[in-house]
């Protein structure tokens, strides 16, 4: 009889040491899982922390780029601007010298008409 007991004892021991191990294993699955996706998200973390720093830099030389290229455009703005005036000044100089040419043109034209106009006056009278 005590060796019956002894054995339903062990048994239920045995039941108990089972049902604890399988809990255990359970326990210890769970765990590993926690600690694949504990470095799954470390993983990921760099990762993105890598992207981050990457499209950073970018970003700064995109900056730079855009602001050179803005520089570049106001220089030639400035220089253009600048063109733009010699040219201005360079056609009122060659219009001025036009107008007095074409003044001079003018008086002499007239002093001419008016230098014919006495020829003609002197050969008429000296014809009648």
């Amino acid at each position: 009889m005590k060796y019956n007991k002894l054995e339903e004892s062990y048994r239920e021991l045995e039941k108990k040491v089972n049902y604890l191990q399988e809990e255990l294993r359970d326990k210890q699955d769970h765990s590993s899982k926690q600690k694949e996706e504990i470095t799954r998200l470390d993983t990921d973390r760099i990762t993105e922390a890598e992207q981050r720093e990457k499209l950073e830099s970018t970003i700064v030389f995109l900056e730079d780029k855009v602001a050179r290229k803005e520089k570049e455009v106001k220089d030639n703005e400035k220089e253009h601007s600048l063109e733009m005036e010699r040219l201005k000044t360079s056609c009122d100089s060659i219009l001025s010298v036009h107008i007095k040419d074409k003044e001079a043109a003018e008086r002499e034209n007239s002093n001419l008409r008016d230098e014919g106009r006495s020829c003609l006056k002197v050969l008429c009278l000296k014809v009648v």
